[in-house]
This record gives C-alpha cells, sequence and structure tokens, in this order.
C-alpha cells in the first residue's frame, strides 16, 4: 500500500457525473452518494445536460429528465453527507443540446455544426446565461460552478468571429464572452472553473487575467503528463500556467477515457494515469482534483461504459485522489462489499466485460472479411464466394452471440438505469455489426468465379 500526502484530504476530491449518457434512475443517483463518500470523494462535479428540469427552454430536457423534486432531495443528501456540488453548465463548445434546436441555428460558429457558439450572435450571452440562472435556482448555494469552455474547436470560424480574433486575438474574444457570466458568478461569492485545452495559447496577460476569475480543470487521461505526445496536456503546458500563478485542478478519468465503445474501463491504465497525476501535484501544488467519467464524448455521440460497471476504478480514484491510498483489487472490492455494492457492480462488470470480450470477436471477423474482399478484388483469379459465404456466417454467428446477451444486460441493470438508454447503449454496439454483415453478404453474393 502506497500512502499519498495528508493534504490531499482536504482539498476538493470531486467526481464527475456526467448524466448526458446512461443517466442513473432517480433512486440509483441519490443511493449513489453513499458510495461516493466511501469512496473517499468530498465533492460532485454534476454535468446534468438533458436530465435537468430546465425552465429557460422545455426542450432542452431528455426523455428521463430528473424532475424539481428529485434535484432537491439530491441537493438535500449531499447537504447530509458533507459532500460539495459544483454544477456544470456548457458555455461555448458541446452546447449540441441548445444549439441542435432549428431556431438556434443564428447562435452557431457554423451553421451546420452544433457543437460551438457563436459568442458575437445576438443571444448568445443570454443563452448560457439563462442555463446558469436555472441551475442556480435549485442549488443556490454552491460555492463553486463550472462553465465547460472544452474543445471548442469552431471558434473563432464564422465571418465576424473570425474577423474580431484577428484583430484582438481569440483569447480575448473567449472572455469577451465568458467574463460578464464569470463576474455574476464572482458576485453571488461562486468560484468558476473552466477545462483548460482552449488556454494553452493565449498569451500570458490574458491568462493572468482570466486566472483573477476562475480555476483551470487541466484533464488529460493517458500515460504521463511528462511524456505525453499529446500537447494539449504535456508538462510544459502545466508550468507555464503555474509560472503565471493560474489556479489549476487535476484531471483523470474513471470511465469514458478508454474509447468511446469501450464496455468496461481499463483498471490498471486509469491506476497509471491518476498516479501520474500525483506525481505531478508534488511539483505544482494542485487546488483539487477531478476524477471525470464521460458518458458520451459529446450529446450527439454514442454512449460509453455504464458507471455501474465500473465501480472499481471509482473506488481506485477516489482512494488515489483523496490521500487514502494505492489500493489493491482485493482492497477495492472490500471497499465495495462494505458500502454493500460489490454483489451488484459484479453482475455489472461480468456482462459488460463478456459483451466486451464477443464484440471483440465480431469486429475482429469484420477486419478478417475486409481483407478478403480486398484481396479477391486485387487478384480475380482468387475469388471464392463460398469462402465469403461461411466467413458472413461466422459473423453472423458471432453477432447472434452478443444480441443474446441483452436480456440478462437489460437485468441486470434494472433500477440502475432506464431501460430506454440500455436499449439505446445496446443498439449502438449491435447496429453497425449487422450493417457490416449486410454489407458483406450484398458484395459475397455478386462476387464472381474465375
Amino acid at each position: 500500500m502506497i500512502s499519498c500526502s495528508a493534504k490531499n484530504r482536504t482539498r476538493p476530491c470531486a467526481i464527475h457525473l456526467d448524466l448526458k449518457g446512461l443517466p442513473p434512475t432517480p433512486q440509483r443517483l441519490i443511493s449513489l452518494l453513499d458510495l461516493i463518500v466511501a469512496c473517499g470523494y468530498n465533492a460532485i462535479l454534476v454535468e446534468w445536460e438533458d436530465t435537468f428540469p430546465w425552465k429557460c427552454d422545455l426542450r432542452y430536457r431528455g426523455a428521463t429528465f430528473y424532475n424539481q423534486d428529485v434535484i432537491k432531495r439530491f441537493v438535500d443528501r449531499c447537504g447530509e453527507l458533507e459532500i460539495e456540488l459544483i454544477p456544470l453548465v456548457q458555455s461555448i463548445g458541446h452546447l449540441e443540446m441548445a444549439l441542435r434546436l432549428d431556431d438556434n441555428e443564428h447562435l452557431r460558429e457554423q451553421v451546420d455544426c452544433f457543437d460551438c457558439l457563436n459568442p458575437l450572435a445576438p443571444g448568445a450571452h443570454q443563452l448560457v446565461e439563462a442555463m446558469v440562472d436555472d441551475v442556480l435556482e435549485l442549488m443556490p448555494d454552491v460555492k463553486r460552478f463550472h462553465l465547460g469552455g472544452d474543445e471548442a474547436w469552431l471558434f473563432g470560424s464564422h465571418e465576424s468571429t473570425r474577423l474580431y480574433a484577428q484583430q484582438n486575438g481569440k483569447d480575448r474574444l473567449y472572455l469577451y464572452h465568458l467574463d460578464p457570466i464569470l463576474d455574476k458568478l464572482i458576485d453571488r461569492g461562486i468560484r468558476p472553473l473552466l477545462w483548460h485545452d482552449m488556454m494553452i495559447q493565449w498569451d500570458d496577460a490574458a491568462l493572468q487575467q482570466l486566472s483573477q476569475k476562475a480555476d483551470l480543470a487541466v484533464w488529460g487521461y493517458h500515460g504521463h503528463p511528462d511524456y505525453t505526445q499529446d500537447h494539449l496536456y504535456h508538462t510544459r503546458v502545466i508550468e507555464r500556467f503555474s509560472n503565471l500563478n493560474v489556479p489549476m485542478w487535476a484531471c483523470g478519468a474513471y470511465k469514458g477515457a478508454d474509447g468511446m465503445s469501450f464496455d468496461r474501463a481499463t483498471f490498471e491504465s486509469r491506476r497509471e494515469n491518476t498516479l501520474a497525476w500525483l506525481d505531478l501535484d508534488a511539483r505544482f501544488d494542485f487546488a483539487g482534483f477531478i476524477a471525470t467519467g464521460w458518458s458520451r464524448y459529446s450529446t450527439n455521440r454514442v454512449q460509453t461504459s455504464p458507471l455501474d460497471g465500473n465501480q472499481d476504478v471509482i473506488v481506485l480514484l477516489g482512494q488515489l485522489f483523496s490521500g487514502q491510498s494505492n489500493p489493491t483489487l482485493q482492497q477495492v472490492n472490500q471497499l465495495l462489499l462494505q458500502a454493500r455494492e460489490l454483489d451488484g457492480f459484479q453482475k455489472c462488470s461480468d456482462i459488460l466485460n463478456l459483451m466486451q470480450r464477443r464484440r471483440k470477436i465480431a469486429w475482429e471477423q469484420v477486419q478478417e472479411i475486409h481483407e478478403m474482399l480486398t484481396f479477391m478484388q486485387y487478384d480475380k483469379n482468387r475469388n471464392d464466394p463460398w469462402l465469403v459465404e461461411q466467413s458472413c456466417k461466422k459473423l453472423a454467428n458471432a453477432i447472434e452471440d452478443v444480441e443474446e446477451l441483452s436480456d440478462e444486460l437489460y437485468n441486470v441493470f434494472s433500477g440502475r438505469v432506464a431501460l430506454c438508454w440500455m436499449q439505446e447503449y445496446v443498439h449502438e454496439r449491435i447496429a453497425p455489426l449487422k450493417e457490416q454483415l449486410a454489407v458483406f453478404q450484398s458484395i459475397g453474393s455478386k462476387v464472381p468465379v474465375y
């Protein structure tokens, strides 16, 4: 067992609940709080997205949104357990929930892309402010508020914003949009947070201006920032922020970081990455920690692995970031047993592991058929319709092996996630395989014999 600094326990150690995919049922949402505390977390970064009972625009509400009573129970229970709540509302990028609506088309940076807000468009500021106000109405006592702000890849690409950025810089465009919202939160005694990736090219003056108003949540989910090939979270980025006295939080991930179609997080890769952030903490003294758990990479993409199938990694990051221990798998299971979660977790993880293995077999068969057909096109003397037919049958059997897990998956997650979301989850994993099979069968029927 490796002991971590006791200082970690006095800082925010937050778990991220990304509710825009596979949201827990209301009952499960509340019961998860006891597990969260048992793991060592003292804060929750909650990204409500379409699960929130929005008043500013009822169309933002999803199929299974939580009513105000559920939100109140959640907030009250967090208070009883002394869990700090940090709500997250997107402010620039990842605004698909709002921008995909036809009558919000004028607010997009690009008319055919839903993810990035044009901060100079009339009504852009009011759109974000209205959502922030809705959340604060039901969560009025928060001390921190996350405004997202990441992965706005089209930021500054509209004719108007491009001209503004050319004249003033993208950093000033960003601040032009967010400064009034930051000031409004600060006036209420609330400290804002933002993801860091859009600021790495900012000049020193803009970063110092931002540091007076917001903390940056620095995220990176693979390996050690000292050695990563990803420039977004290399240690030199963190060192520059530190030299400019920018308050930073370190962010690892408990799910969604290994690939959006993974059915289970990779335990040891999550450990390696989290330990890397703790190594950097000795140098940069982070203001807090966040264990992110992405349920979709963006609003319009497929759902990632369910939360309840990754409780082992939730325990791992909670123990590490809170400074309690570097637990073995046996110790993780012991904590889950004490929290009365072990049996349910094992059932969830077992079925997800099985699905992942069977899906891997099916996709390997897809690749094999692709290679076979490509080769037959290259050398038509080797065309073999029978071989294509047999390979397609093998793929069909592999798909059936995946599909037969559906009912058990629904049963295991019953009461944890609404059936409609689990059905979507299964469809997203089986439909692409079936589509590939149909294509191969169509091509195979046309392969001539020479």
